[in-house]
């Protein structure tokens, strides 16, 4: 008989990557700086690569439904913050050089 060794029950988190735009214009705006700062700092809001760009991450749960409406809430609260937000691979009109890269070296090594 084989015996299997019980562990912690399985959790999901999601992430998503989206650029900031001009609510008006749609281009890109790297406001990222700013945007973080109005919120405060915590590990559920961040930077990616790009000036235009933030990183949302739920928290671990053990319901996908739990980590959706983590990242509703957390779309919510970076719009409160003054923030357009666009869930796009790349930006449909951007040019290479048009979004700054963050000023951290993790970035600038992407470039």
């Amino acid at each position: 008989m084989i015996e299997f060794a019980s562990s912690a029950p399985f959790t999901v988190g999601l992430e998503e990557e989206l650029l900031l735009v001009d609510p008006e214009t749609l281009q890109l705006t790297p406001v990222a700086a700013e945007v973080l700062a109005a919120l405060g700092a915590g590990p559920s809001v961040g930077h990616e690569a790009y000036a235009a760009e933030l990183e949302l991450r739920s928290a671990p749960s053990d319901r996908v439904a739990g980590s959706v409406d983590e990242l509703r809430s957390l779309r919510a609260r970076v719009a409160a913050a003054g923030a357009t937000l666009l869930g796009a691979g790349v930006h449909p009109s951007g040019r290479y050089g048009d979004a700054p890269l963050v000023e951290l070296d993790r970035y600038r090594r992407v470039d």
